[in-house]
């Protein structure tokens, strides 16, 4: 079954501490901090490593989407699921170069099922990426995953260094669009140092965290910072005597509190992303049916437009037929006036135009003369009558 996992990508320079803040996180739930991702105290890795949940019993470990090696707990037990965990980071540490190119090995995934770690009470994907480099190819490695809202970035910045905010930093805040927050690491390492002035071990860390907290919030103002002390938390990994004077100036409960701090935030950005996908979702849904609604009536118009093109030639046909048979009916009309008027007409106003001829007591030397004088008069009353009769015509 798909799940909507809390995704967290861990961004940071070389020998930042990101592999152990992942293992810490992973394993906070128990009893003992484990490191189930190797850690080096050398470069960090140059390939992409993912921590992931999964469904059912087995977990696995893939290179580039090839199983390499599955693990069942026996009997599923407390110190069956240990072992499981044991025989993991040992595969893990014994098998997989963490100094692999990425044109070699881009991505490590151990696919784990809730029931061997479970630090969220959630599905879960946690990504480690390489240290920074200035190169088109650890960007283009690393922004994928900045740019996607779904992950929630934890930009890991050790306190031993110099800037907390390098050049490739603010490169590649300029180009994220997601949730961040940032994990000061290495928090024991500043604390053992000697004292500045009259500042207690514990003063003189903390001025530390202050310049760097300043650094980041000149970039982003509303920026979330939390502590971290790696070998407070899990003295086994911390050179021998060490944890006893570090804890002098750090107690573990507070070191611890630090780390549950940050798992609460991640919560609460998971729920906020969750709340964020949910609107535009909503949002989605709506502009999708607001869409069909416009499509929808984008086709009836068009339909309704198409069939009123048509009537329209139908009409413009229908009228052009009606034009031709009027113009056709209107000859018939005019042919038949003329006709009425060649046989009728034509003889009853010669004979009236005679008459008036005669009545006028013009003299007439010759017969031509007196028809001249009635044509004169037959004419403009032939004219009278036969427009009367056209326009009688046109109006039927």
């Amino acid at each position: 079954a798909a799940h909507e996992k809390l995704r967290i990508v861990f961004i940071g320079p070389v020998k930042a501490g990101k592999s152990t803040l992942i293992n810490m996180v992973l394993t906070s739930q128990l009893g003992a901090f484990e490191m189930m991702l190797p850690v080096d105290n050398v470069a960090a890795t140059n390939c992409i490593w993912k921590v992931e949940s999964c469904e059912g019993e087995a977990a696995e470990v893939l290179l580039e989407g090839e199983v390499l090696q599955s693990w069942t707990p026996g009997g599923g037990g407390v110190a069956d699921v240990a072992d499981a965990r044991r025989k993991i980071s040992e595969y893990l540490e014994e098998h997989l170069d963490r100094h692999a190119r990425p044109e070699d090995r881009r991505e490590v995934l151990l696919r784990l099922p809730l029931g061997v770690l479970d630090p969220f009470g959630c599905h879960y994907c946690l990504v480690d990426t390489p240290g920074y480099t200035e190169s088109a190819e650890y960007e283009a490695l690393v922004m994928k995953f900045l740019q996607d809202h779904s992950h929630i970035a934890c930009m890991v910045c050790p306190l031993t260094e110099g800037l907390a905010m390098p050049q490739a930093t603010r490169n590649l805040m300029q180009k994220s669009y997601g949730q961040r927050f940032w994990a000061l690491t290495r928090y024991d390492d500043v604390v053992l140092r000697r004292a500045k002035g009259r500042k207690s071990h514990r003063e003189s860390a903390e001025a530390v965290v202050d310049k760097f907290v300043e650094q980041i919030r000149l970039v982003e103002p509303a920026a979330q910072v939390f502590r971290h002390a790696a070998q407070v938390l899990a003295p086994q990994e911390a050179p021998p005597g060490w944890i006893d004077v570090a804890q002098q100036h750090l107690p573990l409960e507070e070191a611890a509190a630090w780390l549950e701090g940050l798992k609460a935030h991640v919560k609460d950005s998971f729920l906020t992303i969750q709340q964020e996908q949910l609107v535009l979702s909503s949002q989605a849904r709506q502009c999708v049916d607001i869409a069909t609604e416009i499509l929808g009536e984008y086709a009836r118009l068009k339909d309704g437009a198409q069939g009123k093109l048509a009537a329209s030639d139908h009409y413009v046909k229908e009228l052009q037929i009606g034009a031709e048979d009027a113009a056709r009916c209107l000859e018939r009309e005019i042919r038949q006036e003329l006709e009425t008027i060649k046989s009728t007409e034509v003889e009853r106003h010669c004979r009236e135009a005679g008459v008036e001829a005669r009545q006028s007591r013009a003299t007439f030397s010759r017969q031509a003369t007196y028809f001249d004088a009635v044509l004169a008069l037959i004419a403009p009353r032939m004219e009278q009558e036969l427009q009367e009769r056209i326009d009688a015509a046109v109006r039927r």
